[in-house]
């Protein structure tokens, strides 16, 4: 098979997906997912429009050329995962870690700024 044809089936192959838990509290969002066997330096954490996006790679682990799968289960290759975060979150206070395999984001929320009644004041 050539070069060729190798890159140009890969732009057909299917994207992987990240399975995450998310809860907020009055303070922040929390955004855990499983992220076992992923290099740190393979994942990707973008906020942009309310939109945190995260993207990795989880690489196949070598294995014998002489093995034979028996079951596969496992995803391997390329993923992404976009959430619309339900507030507005304050850029400088971001916090991503990776402990025990699990990735944990915490954002915190903007403070918002409570109603101000309008005096309506009359022209005539």
């Amino acid at each position: 098979m050539t070069e060729e044809k190798t890159k140009k089936d890969s732009l057909f192959e299917p994207e992987g997906e990240l399975v995450v838990d998310v809860w907020q509290t009055p303070q922040e969002i929390i955004v855990q997912a499983p992220v076992a066997g992923i290099e740190i330096n393979d994942l990707e954490i973008i906020l942009e429009n309310n939109i945190l996006k995260i993207k990795g790679e989880r690489k196949m682990p070598a294995r014998p050329k002489s093995a034979d799968s028996l079951l596969q289960e496992c995803y391997w290759g390329v993923f992404t995962k976009e959430l619309v975060l339900p507030a507005e979150i304050n850029n400088t206070k971001i916090t991503a870690s990776v402990n025990k395999g699990i990735l944990i984001i915490k954002l915190a929320k903007k403070k918002q700024v409570s109603p101000k009644k309008i005096k309506i004041e009359s022209q005539n």
